[in-house]
């Protein structure tokens, strides 16, 4: 236990990567997991007998993918890490973003992602918030810069700022990544 004191203070920052929450309430039938891979909207279940299952927070909207949408939740992480591990110099949200089904306009069109643009814009919200009240976040990484193969889902959920085009292998510009440019240019003028 004194290594792990010791070594404590020696971490240069604290990487938390966040999606969603989950809502859990207690289960006492029997263990099964249905995984969304396809973005078919209320096809995923949880539960593991005794311990509990994933419920639905009729107030949480939720992904094509059954993934909660609640950037109160990254809020409350913020404020948790801040108050249980204080020998914390810096935090770093390491990963955050939104898998959608972006839709290919063809070679030069602007896709139109508003969903992950309003995803994100929610989300740096709840974490200048949590900075406004002295969380010490210094820095914002999306996931990711452009669309990838997802061992779960394929190719078939998007979470990048560019698109894509995997037969070709072409990059179209989403919406969102013009977005992001006009935020850290927002944020280098104020600053």
């Amino acid at each position: 236990m004194d290594i792990l004191k010791e070594a404590a203070n020696q971490n240069d920052y604290f990487g938390l990567n966040y999606y969603q929450p989950s809502f859990i309430e207690y289960f006492k039938g029997d263990s099964s997991n249905t995984f969304n891979g396809t973005g078919e909207k209320g096809t995923s279940s949880f539960s593991f007998k005794g311990i509990g299952k994933h419920v639905k927070n009729p107030s949480v909207p939720t992904t094509d993918w059954d993934w909660n949408i609640y950037p109160q939740g990254l809020y409350e992480m913020l404020k948790r890490v801040a108050t249980e591990y204080p020998i914390s110099k810096t935090i770093y949200i390491t990963e955050n973003g939104l898998g959608n089904k972006d839709k290919y306009k063809g070679i030069g069109k602007l896709i139109n992602d508003d969903e992950r643009i309003d995803f994100l814009d929610q989300h740096v919200a709840a974490l200048l918030k949590a900075r406004s009240e002295g969380v010490n976040v210094q820095g914002y990484f999306i996931w990711s810069l452009q669309d990838q193969f997802s061992w779960a889902n394929g190719y078939n959920k998007r979470y990048g700022l560019f698109y894509v085009n995997f037969e070709t292998q072409a990059r179209e510009i989403k919406k969102s990544a013009l977005w992001y440019r006009e935020l850290g240019n927002t944020i280098i003028k104020t600053e």
